[in-house]
Order: C-alpha cells, then structure tokens, then sequence
C-alpha cells in the first residue's frame, strides 16, 4: 500500500499567545488534490504556512516523505514542497522567463549557474501555464490573472512533488479564477501533482478536489470527499451558516448560502 506523502499528527500552532491551530491530524496522498476550506480566521493560511516551513514555532509532527520536516534543510524542502502565497508583490522587477528561472536555484549548488536544461523546463513551465508568449514582460506590467499563472510556472518550474497554494484564485475575475483552477486540475491528472489549496469558494473546491479538509477555529472539523462535505448539516458545521443547494445540469449540487434575512 501506497504510504502518505504528507503526515500529520497533533499540530499545534500559538502566535502571540494566541492558538492558531490545535490537534490537527491529517494524511495527504501521492497525487492527491487536497482543498482546505473554511470561515476567515479558520487557519488555512497557517496551516499552509506550517507546511511550507515559513511558520517554525509550531508543536507536534510533520512528516513529509518518511522524514520528518525539521530535519529539511531550506534548500532540500524547497526541491519537495513549492509554494504560491494569497499576497504577491506587484513591483518585481524581472521578466517573467527571470523570474521562473529563479525558482531553480535550490537545485544548484553554491558554485553552478543555471544550466540548458533549467532554461528548458522554465520555458517548459511558461508554456504549460500559457504564458510563454509573455516571456519577456516584466511581472509589474501584468494583469493579477497573468502574475497567477507565471507564479504557479515558477512553482511548477521548481520541480517539487508537492505545491502549496494559499487562495490562488482570491482577486480574480471568473474567467481568470476558471483558468487556475483547470491548470491546477490538468497538473494534478495529468502529471501526477500532488495540490494543497486554500480556497474559498465551497463549490470550486468540491469540484476539483479528491478531498475537502475543512476547517474552524484552528482545528480540522472533517476531511472527506466533497459528496460528503455538500450536506446541510456538514457545511453548517464549518460556516455555522444555512446553505441551500442546486442541481447542475450533470446532477453535482451546487452549495449557495441562503439569504435567511
């Protein structure tokens, strides 16, 4: 049987006296599509955090391909785990075929420059991104829709097995938000991506996740195929909200929060 990627057991995480996160215990798979949903406040963000090694002060165990995730250096967990934050700088000053670029530096040593083969599989990235043709543009003169997309080339050029991303559709319009989310989904099928999304839309994460790990307060509630996840009573416990639901045209429900005012 296949082994977890990704274990973890009793996570805690305190900042400034505060808990951020408490007892959670979750298995993610090899080339499984994971979304993390929940209120404002419910540790998404942390949590990705944790797992990225950007949060340090957190209790308990990670382990990530048998090791456990104290024991990465920065170097060596940048070339497993690559990560695309909510919040992303609009005056970088490189063009986006650079900026690709950079993400291959953990792969190098101290004393190599990139190589043929780190300039092929960042073109590669662009391309599959569908931002090959704006190699040459400097990211601060992008749309947000078309920094997304040479974000998630730069993650997908590093070459991780795993990919964080933290609200990759927060700020985009509906065609920009459809486009990362196919991308996402195509890499996830098709070359066998492991994707952990934050996402706020409950209908976008049910539609293209394996499992929605849903959280409140800090602490995971449930962890379950989006089936089980799109009932009255299951959603209520995570929102405390009633929602209502619709058919699509295939038959999949559609959560809507009712306007009970």
């Amino acid at each position: 049987m296949t082994a977890p990627l990704l274990q973890i057991r009793g996570l805690d995480l305190r900042i400034d006296g505060k808990d951020i996160l408490r007892g959670i215990d979750l298995d993610v798979w090899p080339g499984e599509f994971l979304a993390l949903v929940g209120p404002n406040g419910a540790g998404k963000t942390s949590l990705i955090k944790c797992l990225a090694g950007l949060h340090r002060a957190w209790r308990g165990e990670i382990v990530l391909a048998g090791r456990n995730l104290r024991r990465y250096s920065r170097r060596a967990l940048a070339c497993r785990i690559s990560c695309v934050s909510q919040t992303e700088e609009s005056d970088i000053p490189f063009t986006c075929l650079e900026f690709v670029l950079m993400s291959r530096y953990p792969h190098l040593s101290p004393f190599t420059t990139l190589r043929g083969a780190d300039r092929e599989l960042a073109a590669q990235s662009l391309a599959l991104t569908g931002m090959e043709h704006l190699r040459d543009r400097r990211l601060d003169t992008l749309s947000g829709g078309e920094r997304r997309m040479v974000m998630i080339a730069a993650a997908l050029a590093q070459g991780a097995e795993l990919m964080l991303l933290d609200e990759p559709t927060a700020f985009l319009d509906y065609q920009h938000q459809r486009q990362v989310l196919q991308l996402l989904g195509d890499l996830n099928r098709r070359r066998g991506l492991t994707v952990i999304a934050a996402l706020h839309d409950i209908n976008a994460a049910c539609r293209w996740s394996a499992r929605v790990a849903a959280l409140r307060g800090g602490r995971l509630v449930s962890c379950t195929p989006p089936a089980d996840l799109l009932q009255p009573e299951a959603l209520r416990a995570v929102y405390d909200a009633p929602f209502a639901f619709a058919r699509m045209p295939d038959g999949r429900p559609l959560a809507v929060v009712e306007d009970v005012s």
